[in-house]
């Protein structure tokens, strides 16, 4: 080996000697190399290890520099030809930009090449932390998807209990004045008895007074009159009551129409509602899908081994996209509140008691027998009553 030589002391005499113990680089380096150092042509090729070949004024330099450490007593095998040129096979960046040879720049490249392992691995550490916090973050989109259709259903209920709430009052006012317009039938209808007993012994009195109170008149004519104005008042009532209920119930079912057309909106709203909030999930898995391809491909250029992951995503990404078109495409509707609204019409009167025959009774004292014996005739001649014999 190289501390056994024994000749001139001269650079070309170890180079000699190495070549002489089978050293191929030893031999080319004689075809350039000078005992200075000097190399007459940098750049040709000569072998140095492994079946490489190298330039020749690097591979000088490093011997060199290694026959310099002999003459000085350092033999440390570190300063072999052979250790140096391994080096050199794995750190080519040792060679300086002027293409010689630092006689530190061994150390300086191993150093280097811990530190860019070091750099490489912190660069894979640092993915490693996005990605798992990436893989976090699409594990966490179902607790966002179950939040959000919490509050859909939350809003939901609140606004079905709004309208149901609506309803009821609206139902509730319905039925008051559908009852109190029966209320007003019967107090009518009421009413109309007792005004036709009352009316029949004040007319019966009335025709006493005239003279006239044994006769057919105060038999016949004045009850069949009495029965003929309750019989027209009735009618009258009965109708205002029929108009009033007709109000009520055509008013009560536009309502429900509007009602049962804003219930629908509200279903569909929190149709509309779930699947546009399953979609937006979807979406947002398909986009940290996708960093996470991109952030596994980044750590693959730091030495990282890419696995199965590429596919797994891309089926993930796939599964996203059915979800997606199963969902189909679905424009939310919107639900701004009810618009149906009731209000229950007024509700027409009818005063009673305010009949022809009434009127002429209590105007008896200035109008005279005349009118109301003729309104009594004529009342008896309008409804042909067989028991009358008056004319």
């Amino acid at each position: 080996m190289a501390t056994n030589y024994i000749g001139n002391n001269d650079y070309r005499g170890w180079l000699s000697y190495l070549a002489g113990t089978g050293s191929k680089t030893a031999s080319d380096l004689l075809n350039y190399a000078g005992n200075d150092g000097g190399v007459s042509d940098r750049n040709a090729s000569v072998y140095y290890t492994d079946g490489k070949n190298a330039k020749a004024g690097t591979v000088n330099d490093m011997y060199y520099q290694q026959w310099l450490n002999q003459q000085s007593g350092n033999t440390s095998d570190s300063y072999s030809p052979e250790t140096q040129a391994a080096v050199l096979v794995g750190k080519k960046n040792a060679v300086n930009q002027s293409g010689t040879y630092d006689t530190t720049a061994a150390k300086q490249a191993a150093a280097k090449a811990a530190e860019e392992q070091r750099q490489k691995q912190r660069m894979i550490d640092y993915y490693n932390g996005i990605i798992s916090q990436k893989n976090n973050a699409i594990d966490e989109l179902s607790n966002t998807l179950k939040n959000d259709l919490d509050e859909i259903e939350g809003n939901y209920n609140t606004y079905k209990n709004e309208q149901q709430s609506a309803y009821n009052k609206a139902q509730s006012e319905y039925d008051n004045s559908s009852k109190q317009n029966l209320q007003s039938l019967i107090t009518n209808r009421n009413s109309i008895t007792d005004n036709a007993a009352h009316g029949l012994r004040g007319l019966t009195r009335v025709l006493g007074a005239m003279g006239a109170g044994g006769g057919s008149v105060a038999r016949y004519n004045a009850p069949d009159a009495v029965k003929s104005q309750a019989d027209q008042e009735n009618a009258n009532a009965g109708l205002t009551f029929a108009q009033n209920q007709a109000n009520l119930d055509t008013d009560w079912g536009n309502y429900k129409n509007d009602w049962e057309n804003d219930k629908k909106k509200l279903e569909d709203w929190r149709t509309g509602q779930i699947k546009s909030a399953k979609q937006n999930i979807e979406k947002q898995r398909i986009n940290l899908l996708d960093q996470l391809s991109e952030l596994y491909g980044n750590r693959a250029t730091y030495g990282a081994d890419l696995g199965n992951s590429i596919n797994d995503i891309t089926n993930r990404i796939k599964s996203a996209n059915q979800t997606i078109r199963d969902l189909g495409t679905y424009q939310k509707p919107q639900y701004t509140g009810m618009t149906a609204t009731y209000e229950a019409p007024a509700l027409s009167t009818y005063d009673t008691g305010n009949t022809d025959l009434t009127t002429t009774v209590n105007d008896y004292g200035n109008s005279g027998s005349t009118n109301l014996l003729s309104l009594l005739r004529s009342i008896r001649k309008k409804n042909q009553n067989p028991y009358s014999t008056e004319e």
